[in-house]
């Protein structure tokens, strides 16, 4: 007498091993079920190199939003976490804290924006701040935020400030 898979419905935490790997997203099996999780679903920040991420047989946790079929279904890795865009609607106008984390060529700058668990990775134009340094803390004033699912983004700049630079 075997035991029955685990039904999979949509608003489910599944756990599988990524079978594949796409310029477009991962796959995921489940159970003899297959999950595709776009690109887009990875992660709340800016684009990463999921091949290095989800490496073939790694076990990965998804989110799933919706059923295909009995067997195919869309998951989401970044449904698993809070929207970190939301804290930031609160502070539209405010300066607040950030580390450099890297440059993107010459003219773009890579910061961890918050503290504690409300921290966003965001990039940047560097503007007239040319001498930055990896590490530096600086200040970036929040111009706006964008939360619709799958264009979430922020309008910030950065900023001098005593306080933070």
């Amino acid at each position: 007498m075997g035991t029955a898979a685990p039904v999979i419905e949509e608003g489910n935490v599944v756990e599988g091993l990524v079978s594949r790997v796409e310029e477009y997203g991962i796959y995921l099996e489940v159970d003899s079920c297959e999950v595709f999780v776009l690109i887009i679903y990875l992660t709340w920040y800016p684009p990463i190199n999921h091949r290095k991420l989800y490496p073939l047989g790694k076990s990965v946790r998804a989110k799933i939003i919706k059923k295909i079929d009995e067997t195919h279904f869309v998951g989401s890795i970044r449904h698993l976490h809070k929207n970190p865009y939301y804290w930031l609607q609160d502070h539209i106008g405010e300066v607040i804290p950030a580390t450099v984390l890297s440059f993107l060529g010459a003219s773009e700058v890579d910061v961890l924006v918050g503290l504690g668990e409300n921290r966003l990775r965001l990039s940047m134009p560097i503007g007239e701040y040319g001498d930055l340094e990896k590490g530096q803390q600086v200040g970036v004033r929040i111009i706006s935020v964008v939360t619709t699912i799958g264009s979430e983004s922020a309008e910030t700049e950065l900023v001098r400030n005593s306080s933070y630079s």
